[in-house]
């Protein structure tokens, strides 16, 4: 990653309200570690994957659901804006 791209992901994570992490395995850093500082300093973070990621057993994770994100993730939006 860009030294540039690095640093506006970091200022993100540090602004961010929600994380939520779609299909990945979360085992490339620094890319996986930009979750970790946003879930880190209390931020809710949702991971939604099929098969294992290595955020899994973290205890800043708040949320893990496992399957395919195509299929969970647009209704759970869905049902976000809805309520």
């Amino acid at each position: 990653m860009r030294a540039d791209d690095l640093r506006r992901a970091s200022l993100a994570a540090e602004a961010a309200d929600l994380v939520v992490a779609l299909g990945s395995t979360l085992s490339v850093y620094p890319a996986a570690g930009f979750p970790l500082a946003a879930a880190e300093r209390g931020t809710p973070y949702v991971v939604i994957n099929r098969g294992p990621s290595d955020h899994d057993r973290l205890p800043v994770l708040t949320l893990r659901l496992e399957g395919d994100v195509v299929q969970l993730f647009p209704p759970a939006v869905e049902a976000a804006l809805a309520s």
